[in-house]
């Protein structure tokens, strides 16, 4: 395997990341030690050990959200949610992997809605 390499410059954490097949999706998070709230989207090629940038960033800025992996009618989604970027989120971001265009989601019920 390739060296990974990152493209940004961040510290990275509290983001979220997907695996599907070979590939790892990250999104969101916080930079440190700035503590902003990130709207990052990269693919890493685990064949390549490439990292990209995907063509949309992640439309809500969130450090602490949750993702998976879900499936409508044979077609696969990422979906982001929850976190915080100064108050807590409900909002839900949905990457479809096909076209790797972001729709938006149902909001989501509750409070404190992070991963961390």
């Amino acid at each position: 395997m390739a060296l990974l390499t990152w493209v940004e410059s961040y510290s990275l954490m509290l983001h979220c990341q997907v695996g599907v097949g070979d590939d790892v999706y990250v999104f969101g998070g916080k930079e440190v030690p700035r503590r902003r709230a990130l709207d990052i989207a990269y693919k890493l090629d685990l064949n390549t050990g490439k990292w990209r940038a995907l063509p949309a960033r992640l439309p809500t800025a969130r450090n602490g959200p949750f993702c998976g992996l879900a499936e409508k009618q044979g077609k696969p989604y990422i979906v982001v949610a929850g976190g915080w970027n100064g108050t807590d989120l409900d909002s839900v971001d949905i990457l479809d992997l096909g076209t790797l265009q972001w729709s938006q989601g149902a909001s989501i019920v509750g409070t404190h809605l992070t991963a961390h």
